[in-house]
C-alpha cells in the first residue's frame, strides 16, 4: 500500500488530510448538492486588498503571507457585499469543494428555519411525533428547539480524540470510519439506540453532532426530498452558486448533516452574504426566511457555549440554532468546524469571512484564539 494515500482509515489524520480535505468523494461515498456547476471557475483579474495580520509572536505579515504559515487551505473576505480578498493554498482552490465539518450545522439549521416557516413542522414539535420509532430512545421528548440549541440530554459523549466506545460506533455509522462487515450499522439505526441522559431537556448545552443528524433525518422525512435537493432550491440556486458541493452519506444513503457538506469557500461566501443581508441575494431579492436569521441573531437564548473546555475563549458567547453568538454587544455571528472551519459574519461592519484548513487536530485552542484575532484585524481594516 503507498503509504502517501489518503484512505478511509487515515483521512482526518496529517500529512493525508491536506489532500483530503479537497477530495472527499475520493474517499467517503457521497450526494450532490449542486445541480448546475461551473467547475472550478475562478477570476483571474481578481485583485486582492492590501490587509495585514499580526501572529502570536507580534510580527506584522501581509495575510498572505500570514496564511502560508498556516495549514488554511481557502480563505475568502467579502466587504459591504462585494469580495475583496481570496488566497488559496497548493491543497485546494477558493472554488474547490472542501469538507467544512461542524459548519454543516449552521447550514442545516437555516434548512430547519425553511421547513418552519413553510409550516412543516414546529419549534416545539417533539421527535417521537415525526418518528415514533424514537419511542424510549434520548430523542423521544426532545424538541426541534432542542435540537436546535444542542439542549437535548442523552448518554451520547463527544469525544474526537476517542479510539473505542460510543463515539467510534457513531463514526462507523456515518461510514467516517472502517466498519466490521460481521456488524454494519447506519446512522439512522444508531441514532435510534441513544438513552436518555441523567438532566432534562432544554436545561444544559451539551455540543452533540447527534441532535444535527436527527434534523437531518426530519428535514428528509417532513419534505420527502433529500437533503441534497433542499439544499440545492433553498441555498445554492437563488444564490447561483457555481462551484460542485456534495455531502457525504452513509452506507444507505443517510446525509451526514452534521458535518459531512463539501462546499468550495467562495460559494458558501455567498450563504453568508445572505445571512448578512437577513435573506436577500445580490440582487436584493428576497430569497430566505428573514424572521429565521433574525432569530439566530437576537432570539433568547441562555445557551452558553464552552469550546472544547475552553470557557475563556468566549466567556460570554451564546449558542442559537446551531450558530454562535461570541459577543454580546455585537451584531456578529459564526459557525465552526473541526480542523479549522470557520465562517464568520460581521453584520455591523458588513462583512464575511469563510477560513477552510487541514489542521492536524480536530480542535487546537491556539489555533482558535489566533483566528478570531485574526478576523478582528481584518475587521478593523474594513470598518464602515
Amino acid at each position: 500500500m503507498n503509504n502517501s494515500i489518503a484512505t478511509l482509515e487515515n483521512w482526518r489524520l496529517p500529512p493525508f488530510n491536506r489532500n483530503a480535505f479537497s477530495n472527499v468523494r475520493e474517499i467517503l461515498p457521497t450526494s450532490k448538492l449542486n445541480k448546475i456547476t461551473n467547475p472550478y471557475s475562478s477570476n483571474n483579474d481578481f485583485k486582492n486588498l492590501n490587509l495585514n495580520v499580526s501572529n502570536f509572536s507580534g510580527n506584522d505579515l501581509k495575510l498572505e503571507e500570514f496564511l502560508k504559515t498556516t495549514t488554511v487551505d481557502a480563505f475568502c473576505v467579502s466587504s459591504k457585499g462585494k469580495p475583496v480578498f481570496q488566497w488559496s493554498s497548493k491543497y485546494s482552490s477558493c472554488y474547490q469543494s472542501h469538507i467544512i465539518f461542524s459548519v454543516s450545522k449552521s447550514m442545516t439549521a437555516l434548512l430547519v428555519g425553511c421547513l418552519i416557516e413553510d409550516g412543516l413542522v414546529e419549534e416545539d414539535t417533539l421527535v417521537s411525533h415525526i418518528f415514533p420509532e424514537t419511542f424510549g430512545s434520548a430523542f423521544e421528548d426532545a424538541s426541534i428547539r432542542n435540537l436546535l440549541d444542542m439542549s437535548v440530554s442523552s448518554n451520547f459523549v463527544e469525544d474526537y480524540l476517542a479510539t473505542s466506545g460510543i463515539f467510534i460506533d457513531y463514526r462507523q455509522s456515518t461510514g467516517w470510519n472502517p466498519q466490521d462487515i460481521r456488524k454494519l450499522s447506519d446512522l439512522k439505526s444508531f441514532l435510534f439506540t441513544l438513552k436518555r441522559g441523567k438532566g432534562h431537556h432544554g436545561k444544559k448545552f451539551e455540543y452533540h453532532s447527534t441532535n444535527s443528524d436527527m434534523l437531518g433525518l426530519i428535514i428528509e422525512k417532513l419534505t420527502g426530498k433529500k437533503y441534497g435537493e433542499l439544499f440545492y432550491e433553498r441555498l445554492l440556486k437563488p444564490l447561483e452558486a457555481q462551484d460542485e458541493s456534495y455531502i457525504s452519506v452513509d452506507r444507505v444513503g443517510t446525509p451526514r448533516a452534521a458535518g459531512g457538506i463539501c462546499i468550495s469557500a467562495m460559494d458558501l461566501l455567498k450563504i453568508c452574504e445572505m445571512v448578512r443581508c437577513f435573506g436577500k441575494n445580490q440582487e436584493e431579492k428576497q430569497v430566505f426566511p428573514k424572521s429565521w436569521i433574525e432569530d439566530i441573531l437576537t432570539g433568547a437564548s441562555d445557551k452558553e457555549f464552552i469550546l472544547d473546555g475552553h470557557s475563556d475563549i468566549f466567556p460570554e458567547g451564546l449558542y442559537r440554532s446551531k450558530w454562535y453568538r461570541p459577543y454580546p454587544n455585537r451584531s456578529l455571528l459564526f459557525g465552526l468546524g473541526i480542523h479549522g472551519q470557520w465562517i464568520w459574519i460581521d453584520f455591523d461592519n458588513n462583512l464575511s469571512i469563510v477560513c477552510l484548513s487541514s489542521d492536524p487536530k480536530p480542535i487546537m485552542k491556539n489555533n482558535i484564539v489566533l483566528m478570531e484575532k485574526v478576523f478582528n484585524q481584518i475587521t478593523e481594516q474594513l470598518k464602515v
